[in-house]
């Protein structure tokens, strides 16, 4: 019998269902996913990769985002 895992179990998402996205996700300043986007699953502060918020200067993990079955890492 073979297990199915599911590869974003260990992300709690919060679901956004039909609400429009604010602003637009940005990886390597190219925008992934553009504002007003829905459909989209949020994991805050739950990436391991990390940055330097610059109006704290305090180290935060980055969020990740679900969308369409693709796993994005950003601020």
């Amino acid at each position: 019998m073979k297990k199915s895992y599911d590869s974003h179990s260990s992300y709690h998402f919060y679901n956004m269902g039909s609400r429009p996205l604010e602003f637009p996700v940005c990886v390597n300043k190219s925008v992934v996913i553009p504002a007003g986007t829905t459909g989209v699953k949020i994991a805050f502060g739950q990436s391991s990769l990390t940055y330097t918020d610059p109006a704290t200067g305090k180290v935060k993990n980055m969020n990740v985002y679900l969308y369409r079955g693709k796993l994005y890492h950003a601020c």
